[in-house]
């Protein structure tokens, strides 16, 4: 196998990667010894979740720029920022989890606003960083042709599921009939569709609501997309069929991004239908499973065709 690795890891990235780590250790012990909770949930869940997102993130990205091209040295420099970033993001929400107040949404009071446009503020900025170095990717190549389009697919599959957040950012349709009534909202939008705030039963830890649609699932799934797609890559490069050449391997990668992109739309669809992940309805099931049978299908038509090939250039003596 070709080497893959064309330049040495970033040591900002190594640097991210290793503060995200330590804020998921002093999450992990602000669960083991804070007993308060947020909006239903454990106080330090969120700071946790989003402490590990970072470090998967960060240390991916690490990856990434480890295999580009040595020239790449503008996606290299826009990553360590978006990395910056996202620790920023993190930080504002450990100071608001210390202060036992919610970081998301929340306007009670001048400062948790401020925070929160912060925040918002933040985000934009790294989704738009993100699309630029993800076209500057498109133009670069890696060792392997199939390692390069999973980074592609997985950075334009991460900026469609980093974008699903703004749907729960603006005010949902109840909250919006308060504010038109001329009443003050603590919290301003919501993962959760169908209630007013956030909040309720949930998933234990995860916070996930067990009642109602909810946006954050759709949301985890796509922009961790990063991380799926090498991983597929990895997996259709270690397959040893002969007949699989590298052209089927990179069609067997598009149809596991379009699955991937499927399922995220399909968690979405479901969420704003105001169905809980746990109670899928008939209709949710239905069209769920005929996601899987068309990538079934899709995946059967390319190993079939590889295998024709194979033959038919055995028997050629082409092979």
């Amino acid at each position: 196998m070709t080497a893959l690795t064309s330049i040495a890891p970033s040591r900002t990235l190594k640097a991210v990667t290793f503060g995200a780590l330590l804020l998921v250790l002093v999450a992990v012990i602000g669960l083991v010894v804070d007993p308060r909770q947020i909006l239903g949930v454990p106080a330090w869940s969120k700071t946790l979740k989003f402490a590990i997102s970072t470090f998967l993130y960060a240390f991916t990205l690490n990856w990434v720029v480890s295999v580009l091209p040595p020239k790449a040295r503008i996606i290299r420099g826009i990553f360590k920022t978006t990395n910056g970033i996202l620790i920023a993001e993190v930080l504002l929400i450990l100071l608001q989890t210390i202060r036992g107040v919610p970081s998301h949404f929340n306007s009670a009071t001048s400062f948790d606003t401020l925070v929160w446009g912060a925040m918002g503020a933040m985000i934009s900025v790294f989704w738009v960083l993100t699309f630029v170095a993800t076209v500057l990717v498109l133009f670069q190549k890696t060792a392997s042709p199939l390692i390069t389009w999973s980074i592609r697919l997985g950075l334009i599959l991460s900026l469609v599921g980093f974008m699903e957040g703004y749907l729960m950012a603006s005010p949902n349709p109840m909250q919006q009939a308060v504010l038109e009534a001329g009443q003050k909202l603590d919290l301003i939008g919501a993962h959760t569709v169908g209630v007013l705030k956030d909040g309720g039963p949930g998933i234990p830890l995860i916070g996930w609501s067990t009642e109602h649609g909810d946006l954050r699932i759709g949301h985890f799934v796509g922009t961790h997309a990063l991380q799926f797609m090498p991983l597929l890559a990895f997996f259709l490069l270690g397959l040893r069929n002969r007949w699989l050449t590298e052209r089927k391997r990179i069609q067997l990668l598009w149809i596991g991004a379009a699955g991937y992109l499927g399922v995220v739309g399909w968690l979405v669809w479901q969420a704003l239908r105001d169905e809980s992940i746990l109670h899928p309805g008939t209709t949710t099931l239905l069209s769920g499973a005929g996601l899987l049978a068309g990538i079934g299908i899709l995946v059967a038509g390319v190993l079939v065709s590889a295998r024709s090939q194979h033959q038919t250039g055995k028997a050629l003596g082409t092979d």
